[in-house]
């Protein structure tokens, strides 16, 4: 019916009139001039096997049509060379006269033509001494008897199955770069006892087939016959399987019958995108299937399954693949940004989380392309022990946080082996700009308790699958192999933060008896030195420095009863202090910014007025020191005070001597 309706809407409609050929036709032209041109060389005694014997349409210009001209050519005395140009051209023009009348249905078919009916075959009368011929690709039903086949179909009532393989006849796995065309898939198809009527073609792509193709074809191999002309594609085009991973294309209303008993070849042909930054790779088809309906209208779907092709893109499929060679994907390179924190020991907390402690800066850099990066496994050592085991990832860290473009990411900390762990951040969304650091910073909370145990954090960039993400093309990004990016080494201590150095202690009168009300004087200076977080020391000595009760003897266990008196004093008032009186026992405290220190002295008077005896070698010594991750602060014991520095009285004792 097609070539009937194009020879008298293209050839000439009303009226006798000639053709014209003004467009140069070569292999793989299509359209009205090809419709013409074949009617003109069919007219002419020139044969086009395919489309006289009605096995495909006129409007495709294929090897058949090739030879054709070429003897069209020699019988005319122009060089046979295949290509209807100019000279080919004003030859048809001068001699082609391809007339019919606007109505096929009464009128004479011109000598050598086919008349199609435009209404259905089975209805309509041939001109006298013609065989009209229902044209491949044609819809509707034949009612044979009681059986309804479709259209096309000489075998109605016979039953019959469809055959679907490979065809072979394209190279598997052929390279295509951007702006070519290539020979995607090949089917073969083969009918059984009936002629099978081929209505729906089905590929499953192993990537988005729209960001590699322009648009895609199929065309009957064995006759020439366009099914589907090149029709634009796009991502509404495709229905996603699997996600993110097999895309369906679906080429409906085909209707091109496969005799009973013979082969037909299809070809899926693409045309690629002149530019793209899409990496080098398979374009697969990982699966397909055919559908078709034989003599007795029943319907037969065959498939090609991913086990018959195969799945992936790291080799050809069989069923239907080509490499696309263009740019490379988005390559990363991650290494250690020049803040990321240096070696450092961190004052940690004995009764409560220290927080927010900066463990590294790592830079990630896209080249390439742009790129988001999605997810990231990061490796974690620690050395020491918590709580008389060895220590862990797990045991040492709370949480463990990532912070890029004021976003911040939680990571899942996990133990591996010994003290290694791993820590994976996932669900990230983080746009990585071509050829510009990004800093990635890390940032972790130590439980409570953790002392003498060292930290450090890496990224093994030679590691499979320690990054994920999608760069502007969908392909996963590379991540350059350079071997391990490492940070700093970190100390978590509970007592490390505080030193104290011994002052001198002043000489009472020459004598001092029992009872005597002369005194001695003393001073400690120690230095308070906060990390990560800010620190405070109370004002009130009482609540800031821990001395023994009283001097006790030397090398004995028994304690006097002498009479203490202190003052807690320190240097400027910084910002951030809340002692209203700075060198007093005022109430309030003094502050240690974070990662800086600040020198207290502590100092007093002892007498021996309230013992009865004298006291010879006692020792005074400063126990500890308290402090706090908070202004607030209200005693020297209970949960008011966050930190008890202990186990400094070896170190401290300064001998004193009440009596002469």
């Amino acid at each position: 019916m097609t070539t009937g309706i194009a020879v008298l809407a293209l050839a000439t409609v009303v009226g006798a009139q000639a053709y014209t050929f003004s467009t140069n036709l070569t292999i793989g032209s299509t359209g009205p001039d090809v419709v013409a041109l074949q009617t003109a060389l069919i007219a002419g005694g020139y044969s086009i096997p395919s489309i006289q014997s009605g096995a495909a349409s006129k409007g495709y210009f294929g090897a058949q049509t090739e030879a054709a001209v070429q003897a069209y050519q020699t019988a005319h005395g122009i060089p046979s060379t295949g290509f209807v140009g100019p000279l080919t051209r004003g030859s048809l023009n001068s001699g082609v006269a391809t007339t019919m009348s606007s109505s096929g249905t009464s009128s004479t078919c011109p000598v050598g033509y086919t008349c199609t009916a435009t209404a259905p075959v089975s209805t309509q009368t041939c001109p006298v001494g013609y065989t009209c011929t229902a044209n491949t690709g044609t819809t509707g039903t034949v009612t044979t008897g009681t059986v309804t086949a479709p259209t096309g179909i000489t075998t109605p009532g016979i039953s019959g199955t469809l055959s679907v393989s490979s065809s072979g006849s394209i190279g598997v796995g052929a390279t295509v770069n951007p702006g070519q065309s290539v020979d995607i898939a090949g089917f073969k198809l083969q009918a059984g006892p009936s002629d099978m009527q081929v209505n729906t073609i089905t590929a499953d792509f192993s990537v988005r087939p729209w960001l590699f193709f322009t648009d895609f074809s199929l065309v009957n191999q064995t006759t020439g016959q366009v099914l589907v002309p090149a029709t634009p594609i796009s991502q509404s085009n495709f229905t996603e399987i699997t996600a993110s991973q097999d895309y369906r294309y679906t080429l409906s209303g085909l209707n091109f019958v496969v005799p009973h008993g013979q082969t037909v070849n299809v070809v899926l042909h693409g045309d690629t995108v002149s530019s793209t930054g899409q990496s080098a790779q398979f374009i697969n088809i990982i699966a397909a299937s055919v559908r078709s309906v034989d003599g007795t209208g029943v319907v037969d779907t065959e498939n090609l399954t991913s086990t018959t092709c195969t799945s992936g893109n790291s080799s050809a499929s069989a069923c239907g693949s080509v490499y696309f060679g263009a740019t490379l994907k988005a390559n990363l390179i991650f290494s250690i940004d020049s803040s990321s924190p240096l070696a450092q020991v961190i004052q940690t907390q004995t009764g409560a989380t220290t927080n927010s402690i900066p463990l590294a800066i790592y830079d990630v850099q896209a080249q390439n392309s742009a790129a988001t990066l999605q997810s990231l496994v990061m490796n974690i050592g620690v050395n020491g022990t918590v709580n008389a085991a060895p220590a862990t990832p797990t045991a040492v860290y709370s949480t463990i946080q990532l912070t890029a473009g004021g976003l911040t990411y939680y990571g899942t900390v996990a133990n591996t082996s010994g003290e290694s762990g791993t820590v994976t951040f996932t669900n990230m969304n983080i746009p990585l700009a071509l050829l510009q650091n990004v800093p990635l910073k890390i940032v972790g909370s130590v439980v409570s308790g953790i002392n003498a145990v060292t930290s450090t954090t890496s990224i093994a960039t030679a590691t499979a699958g320690i990054v994920g993400g999608v760069d502007t093309s969908f392909n996963t990004p590379t991540v350059q192999g350079n071997g391990t990016i490492v940070s700093s080494v970190i100390t978590y201590s509970t007592n490390s933060a505080i030193t104290i150095a011994p002052g001198a202690v002043t000489a009472g009168a020459s004598t001092v008896q029992n009872n005597s009300t002369v005194a001695q004087q003393y001073t400690y200076t120690f230095t308070v030195s906060a990390g990560a977080s800010s620190l405070y020391l109370s004002a009130n000595p009482a609540w800031a420095v821990a001395t023994s009760t009283s001097p006790f003897v030397q090398g004995t266990a028994s304690a006097s009863t002498t009479a203490m008196t202190q003052v807690l004093a320190v240097g400027n008032s910084l910002s951030g202090d809340t002692n209203t009186g700075v060198g007093t026992s005022a109430s309030g405290s003094y502050v240690i910014p974070s990662n800086s220190s600040r020198t207290f002295t502590v100092s007093g008077t002892i007498s021996n007025a309230t013992n009865a005896t004298n006291v010879s070698g006692a020792i005074l010594a400063i126990n500890g020191i308290y402090y706090s991750t908070s202004p607030t602060i209200t005693s020297n014991t209970g949960a008011s005070m966050a930190e008890y520095q202990s186990g400094l009285t070896s170190l401290q004792n300064v001998p004193i001597n009440l009596s002469h």
